[in-house]
């Protein structure tokens, strides 16, 4: 009987052993199962991180392209209603020379005549009369053609000035008003003279 219990004792051992070894492989199946589990979540995570990323950068370059289609528009905007308001404007006729002022012999003339250097031969006063009482707009106080360039508008800008500056200007009256006509209409000129 000894042996009898000694060999079920051995049998009911090895039935234990056998179960035990079978329980630690189901617990080195789940903790493999978990630890996949728990790198799949992870790869999730990282792949919803990294899409959430990429959709904010999209949003990000939308923001910022339509920002540039809204600054491209109001510049065409602006560009278009310049172009239309200097289309609109009716050009006036050019308007014929003005008359050669007689040259004066003697002691260089009298009266502020002035001659020849600056292309301007009129008194100092018919100057200030003619500037005063110009209608063409701004290319007829300054005496230019249409489409001159910037050098031609500088210079005669600068022979107009010299030459109706309150301090040097000889005529009667009204060279102040003549020399800040002239320097409005240099002022409205430059900024579309190119």
């Amino acid at each position: 009987m000894l042996q009898q219990q000694a060999a079920a004792a051995a049998a009911a051992a090895a039935a234990l052993k056998e179960k035990e070894e079978q329980l630690a492989a189901l617990k080195a199946a789940i903790a493999a199962k978990e630890a996949e589990q728990a790198a799949a979540r992870k790869r999730a995570a990282a792949a919803a991180a990294a899409a959430a990323a990429a959709a904010e950068e999209r949003r990000r370059q939308e923001a910022i392209q339509a920002e540039s289609r809204l600054r491209q528009q109001r510049l065409n905007s602006a560009f278009g209603a310049a172009f239309a308001s200097a289309a609109a404007k009716p050009k006036p006729p050019p308007s014929p020379p003005p008359p050669a002022a007689p040259q004066q012999r003697g002691s260089g003339g009298g009266a502020g005549a002035k001659a020849g250097a600056d292309g301007l031969e009129e008194s100092d006063d018919d100057l200030v009369r003619r500037v005063l009482s110009s209608k063409g707009g701004d290319y007829d106080v300054l005496r230019l053609r249409r489409g001159c360039g910037a050098a031609a508008l500088k210079a005669r800008y600068r022979q107009l000035a010299v030459r109706l500056h309150p301090d040097k200007c000889k005529a009667k009256e009204g060279a102040k008003d003549a020399f800040q006509k002239v320097s409005q209409a240099y002022d409205a000129l430059k900024k579309v003279v190119v």
